[in-house]
């Protein structure tokens, strides 16, 4: 009787053993494929890592374009108001842009040829009058 006893015995912890392994193998099997689902969520889903880097940059992008723009924004504003108020700015703006002048008076233009060369100058900004007035006189046609 004793020897069923311990073999009865060792049945039963041998069933403990194959359980706690089944057990571990199962967790160890859901680790794994945990791991591999949060890899694939990171690195190849549509909402992976790389595109959150990608849209911080943008974000960034876009929040110092908007900077710039609010800037001249204001920028028009006060010129608006300038144009509205000031006789002094509308004048100087009707010169500056149209190329008008008083009755008594001549316009003399300066013109650097090196300067209305290179890009980048006030004088490479196409459509103003005096770009016009600088092609006219120093086309070598």
């Amino acid at each position: 009787m004793q020897y069923s006893k311990g073999k009865k015995h060792s049945k039963s912890s041998l069933n403990k053993i194959t359980k706690k392994l089944k057990v571990e193998h199962a967790l160890s099997l859901a680790s794994v494929f945990l791991v591999l689902y949060f890899g694939y969520i990171l690195l190849l889903s549509d909402h992976n890592i790389f595109r959150y880097l990608q849209k911080i940059s943008q974000k960034k992008e876009l929040q110092s374009e908007i900077v710039s723009l609010e800037k001249e924004n204001e920028k028009l504003r006060t010129d608006i108001s300038y144009l509205r108020k000031d006789p002094f700015f509308i004048e100087k703006k009707a010169r500056e842009d149209l190329g008008l002048k008083k009755d008594n008076e001549e316009v003399y233009i300066i013109v650097n040829e090196k300067k209305t060369e290179k890009e980048g100058t006030f004088f490479s900004s196409a459509g103003k009058w005096i770009n016009k007035m600088i092609h006219r006189y120093t086309s070598k046609d």
